[in-house]
């Protein structure tokens, strides 16, 4: 920490310190209930206090039909302390609307992993569990799926 005229200034701020905000994209190709889908999104990520995060996340899957547009807030825990990599969890709960004459449908899920940092941005992979809130009895409502995550924080 640097001093002064009486004031602290941390020098190391790091994306996962309090009153830091973080951004990121997601997109990636998708494949189910026999149609293919283009996946783009967009994130955003408040620091509460350090290691604490809130956040909300947007997708679209386009190109398959039908259109599926998911709003998901979160809320996740990034083990800072940890050198090198930092181990995250998180919980959130998703609102899908659906195109057509679809249902649309409900999601909640945690998810884990670590966070490689670089500077002002970090790389994470880990493995994410959803359970849909809302689904049909004949409807598998469980899913497992990795996820990679690139953020930048500004």
């Amino acid at each position: 920490a640097l001093a002064a005229q009486g004031q602290t200034v941390t020098a190391n701020k790091s994306i996962f310190s309090q009153g830091q905000w973080r951004g990121g994209i997601t997109g990636g190709y998708v494949s189910t209930s026999g149609d293919d889908y283009l996946l783009l999104g967009v994130g955003v990520g408040y620091n509460l206090i350090d290691g604490l995060t809130g956040g909300l996340d947007y997708e679209v899957w386009l190109i398959g039909s039908p259109t599926i547009n998911k709003l998901a807030p979160w809320i996740g825990y990034t083990f800072y302390q940890v050198e090198k990599v930092h181990p995250y969890v998180a919980g959130f709960w998703r609102q899908s609307w659906v195109s057509g004459d679809y249902d649309d449908y409900q999601d909640i899920g945690a998810r884990v992993g670590v966070y490689m940092p670089r500077g002002r941005s970090y790389l994470g992979v880990g493995m994410v569990y959803e359970k849909r809130l809302d689904a049909p009895a004949f409807v598998d409502d469980d899913n497992w799926y990795p996820e990679v995550r690139f953020a930048v924080g500004f």
